[in-house]
């Protein structure tokens, strides 16, 4: 994925207030987490038209200079369903990151964990190869998980994804409608950048659903949650979705470096947008005193 390490107080994010499922998933992550070196940190923000859920985090660890025991009991300690920690233990070795999460709803929260492989070598053709494998569960009553994998388009230019995007599902008028929105971003982003590196796109696949997705890599670029204000609020506003619960989420978040833009249909069926925004171990410690 390539976060943010853990470094600076990072600007303000729109954590929901007194959510009891925020502060108890930070606690779970802070306590998995202890002892362990610098880790790399990111917020993220879902737009969807059932609303906008701020309350995500997600924390990246190597597995080098970790003891295997720590890797052994991870299962264990953050919850891992079964199914999934016999995939975990027989993965984790040949992972170059690994990912915890935590999406905390209304009503529910979602538990996850990633496993990052190592990337080949740039081609001048491109050839997608399997980056991640994503693996989500509710906590209660019982797990209930599923497996997203992330492709990424190895060799793919900025040209080349808003080419892409460009040619969406035409039977899927919601894709279209916000692919073209990202099409439109990558462009005005690419103009304004200059000379920006390290550009990627991940292909989100479910067997299991109907989830049809794709994420942006925008670190380095200058992109910030204000600069997406105008698109942010005609997307609310397709949406039906509040608008001062927008605005809200603009003026408080708008200084935060953006990182990834993930945009499709999800396994819900429903349109999205998630915003991934460069973040550190402040923003979970903050969590837990606005949410507890």
């Amino acid at each position: 994925m390539t976060m943010n390490t853990d470094s600076a107080l990072a600007p303000a994010w729109p954590w929901p207030p007194a959510q009891a499922n925020v502060c108890r998933s930070v606690s779970t992550l802070l306590k998995v987490l202890r002892g362990l070196p610098a880790l790399e940190w990111e917020v993220s923000c879902k737009l969807s038209p059932g609303g906008i859920l701020p309350g995500r985090l997600v924390t990246g660890i190597s597995p080098r200079g970790v003891s295997r025991r720590y890797f052994d009991q991870l299962p264990r300690t953050f919850g891992i369903p079964p199914e999934v920690a016999s995939i975990f233990a027989a993965e984790w070795p040949r992972c170059q990151r690994i990912y915890l999460a935590f999406e905390a709803g209304l009503s529910s929260t979602v538990m996850k964990v990633y496993l990052e492989y190592p990337r080949p070598m740039p081609s001048r053709t491109v050839s997608p190869f399997l980056v991640i494998r994503g693996f989500k569960w509710k906590m209660r009553p019982e797990p209930e998980w599923y497996e997203t994998e992330y492709w990424c388009l190895n060799g793919l230019s900025i040209a080349g994804a808003q080419n892409y995007l460009l040619k969406p599902d035409p039977l899927n008028p919601e894709q279209v409608f916000m692919y073209a929105r990202l099409a439109d971003i990558l462009t005005q982003t690419h103009r304004k950048a200059g000379d920006w590196r390290h550009f990627q796109m991940l292909v989100a696949r479910e067997s299991s659903s109907p989830r049809n997705a794709l994420g942006l890599r925008f670190y380095d670029s200058g992109l910030t949650v204000g600069k997406l204000s105008a698109d942010l609020t005609a997307l609310a506003n397709h949406w039906s979705l509040p608008a001062d619960d927008i605005q809200h989420f603009i003026a408080v978040a708008g200084n935060r470096e953006v990182g990834w833009l993930h945009a499709g249909t999800g396994t819900d069926a429903l349109p999205f947008l998630t915003l991934y925004c460069a973040a550190s171990r402040a923003d979970a410690q903050t969590a837990m005193l606005l949410s507890g």
